[in-house]
């Protein structure tokens, strides 16, 4: 018998016994309204949540904020200029409660980097698109057709240097979801 064989076969008599796996939690909260839950979970990293009725609404807000605003709503007649923009939106596909986290498809936006562009995030969600945990939220994406998305929770955040929390050091400071109702 070779030394690995010997290893082997002692490996596979003192293997543990099989377990069945537990599944997965699934972390209701009765009665609590899962936009205010995430708020809150997103205000404790920095972020903040507004409600508006409608996505025509969100739109009209946005062309009312002040600064050099860039939105990237859709993909096509966007062009990044060299000047960093104040304000940045985009759309984001859902959001996940469990983690404050909103998944962005970045296939639709000129470039990877878009997110991490200026002081502030706007990411625009539909109410109806909000899961209580990842394993929800998966569920519901059809990554066979989204070549590259990343989940954004709260703004940038570091505590690298004398452990001291900096936001802002690697993207915006400020991070907004605005969920709307519909697409009217």
């Amino acid at each position: 018998m070779t030394s690995r064989e010997i290893i082997l076969g002692k490996i596979r008599k003192n293997k543990p016994d099989s377990i069945e796996h537990p599944g997965i939690p699934d972390f209701s909260w009765p009665g609590e309204d899962p936009i205010d839950r995430f708020g809150v979970k997103l205000s404790q990293i920095g972020g903040e949540v507004q409600l508006v009725e409608s996505y025509t609404e969100a739109l009209q807000k946005v062309d009312k904020l002040e600064g050099n605003v860039v939105k990237y709503l859709v993909s096509e007649d966007r062009v990044l200029n060299d000047e960093e923009p104040e304000t940045t939106v985009i759309n984001g596909e859902l959001a996940v409660v469990e983690n404050a986290a909103v998944f962005v498809n970045v296939d639709r936006l000129p470039e990877r980097f878009v997110p991490f562009l200026g002081e502030r995030l706007i990411v625009l969600v539909q109410k109806d698109k909000i899961y209580k945990h990842l394993h929800e939220a998966y569920d519901h994406l059809d990554l066979n057709q989204i070549g590259f998305g990343i989940y954004i929770a709260g703004p940038s955040a570091t505590a690298d240097i004398a452990q001291i929390l900096v936001r802002g050091a690697h993207g915006p400071s400020k991070m907004e979801v605005w969920f709307y109702n519909d697409r009217k």
